[in-house]
């Protein structure tokens, strides 16, 4: 049962994973923002990347080392304390915090009209107009845009001068920059430039904020798939059957014994099988490999033919390639042993109707701000009316059933076959956003 633990977001990240095949991407930047929280994933290769322990219950919710530490393997997200219920107020300086402490679902955003109070990210986006108070779940809830703005001005309009809008803006701005900054660190920590991959936004809240965030850390495209609110639903359909096993036995490659190594591969092999209780499709090897004396291994993919020479290239071009350095030092060893054994799978194809409804309003607009423009009538389309491949040019919002999708002024958005929307983000020289965000804050 432990397995279960963090299974919602890691198959959120496997749906990012699914999505980025069906486009020919196999390197990904997976972006998860829902109620509570946000997590982001590096998708290479095909697959999320994976790591060997995690934290549960943490007192501190972003704070390594204040939770119960579970040794098992887990996909490898940061979370960051920022959802659309995220509450934001000012600490005891005046300044402008959001989250980690969230309003929950009961009583949930102010404009839930649940009776909450707080301001949270979702009130933001409402105030901001990114939200339809009418047609939010698809129209099967209605917001209370009043109690949004009411939220905001009187729990943060001291510092905002009682303007619910730029209140909301600040939010925004704060969320985002966070948001970023994590995506960043987390990027970096695995020898990534965010720049050079695509980002999968999914979640209820994420294809909100994908276009701002992804400005920020100067990517180009985002997808957001046509089931973002669900994904990772999609991705429990989509996962194919899998057995991880590891034992760790320390070996040097000068130490190399070819039939010690076969014989631990073939007991984990048989031990994942015998919990799969299938036939064996496909068997992954892995270890974790150091430099003798280091205190940290790093896990390297390894096939069944290697030879110790072989491990040590593999485990140099990972060093190098997460440490931009290599020691001048021969001695390595291996750490910990470890085999993923798949079972018999299709994956099954899944498809979103996408049926252009001659009954909707194109004409249909609403007031939303943005950073470079300060409040501006922009168009409103339900984005599975959209025909596919007809470009959108933003400023302009484009609303799912479960989501709605935010395009920035300049960004050009479409759908494909499949039902997902694209955005190509505008590259803008940061002198002139910062300017123009100024001048929107004014507004």
């Amino acid at each position: 049962p432990i397995r279960l633990l963090e299974s919602g977001p890691a198959a959120g990240a496997i749906g990012a994973a699914y999505v980025g095949a069906q486009l020919g991407m196999d390197r990904l930047i997976a972006f998860d923002m829902g109620g509570t929280t946000a997590k982001v994933c590096i998708v290479e290769g095909g697959e999320p990347t994976v790591r060997n322990g995690f934290e549960v219950g943490r007192v501190h919710r972003l704070k390594q080392g204040s939770g119960l530490p579970v040794s098992m393997p887990v996909v490898d997200m940061i979370e960051i304390g920022a959802g659309g219920g995220s509450i934001a107020a000012l600490d005891g300086l005046g300044l402008l915090k959001v989250g980690p402490h969230s309003a929950g679902s009961r009583p949930g955003p102010a404009g839930y009209g649940l009776g909450g109070e707080e301001p949270t990210v979702t009130d933001a986006d409402i105030v901001l107009g990114y939200l339809d108070p009418d047609y939010f779940l698809g129209g099967r809830m209605t917001l209370d845009a009043a109690a949004s703005r009411q939220a905001m001005v009187s729990r943060l309009g001291s510092a905002f001068g009682h303007d619910p809008v730029a209140a909301a803006a600040g939010i925004a701005r704060v969320v985002d920059e966070h948001m970023a900054l994590a995506v960043q660190v987390h990027a970096t920590e695995h020898g990534h430039d965010p720049r050079t991959f695509p980002m999968v936004a999914f979640g209820g809240a994420a294809p909100v904020h994908a276009a701002r965030i992804a400005r920020i850390l100067g990517v180009s495209h985002v997808v957001i798939p046509a089931a973002a609110g669900v994904l990772s639903a999609t991705g429990l359909l989509v996962a194919p059957p899998m057995v991880e096993e590891s034992r760790t036995r320390l070996l040097e490659l000068r130490d190399w014994d070819a039939a010690a190594v076969e014989a631990i591969y073939a007991d984990l092999v048989a031990q994942a099988q015998r919990e799969l209780g299938t036939d064996v499709a496909r068997i992954d090897r892995f270890v974790e490999m150091r430099f003798l004396g280091q205190g940290f291994e790093i896990e390297v993919a390894v096939g069944d033919g290697d030879d110790p020479a072989g491990y040590r290239d593999r485990f140099v071009r990972e060093y190098e390639h997460i440490y931009g350095v290599t020691p001048d030092y021969e001695r390595i060893e291996i750490v910990t042993w470890r085999v993923r054994v798949y079972g018999p799978f299709t994956v099954p194809t899944l498809t979103r109707t996408v049926s252009p409804d001659a009954s909707e309003e194109r004409t249909r607009t609403r007031t939303a701000w943005f950073a470079e423009t300060g409040l501006v009538e922009v168009p409103v389309r339900r984005m599975l009316s959209l025909p596919p491949e007809e470009r959108v040019t933003g400023p302009a919002i484009l609303q799912l059933p479960e989501s709605t999708a935010v395009v920035g002024p300049d960004d050009i958005a479409w759908l494909d076959q499949h039902g997902n929307l694209h955005v190509e983000i505008a590259v803008r020289r940061p002198e002139t956003a910062d300017a123009a965000a100024l001048s929107g804050a004014r507004s």
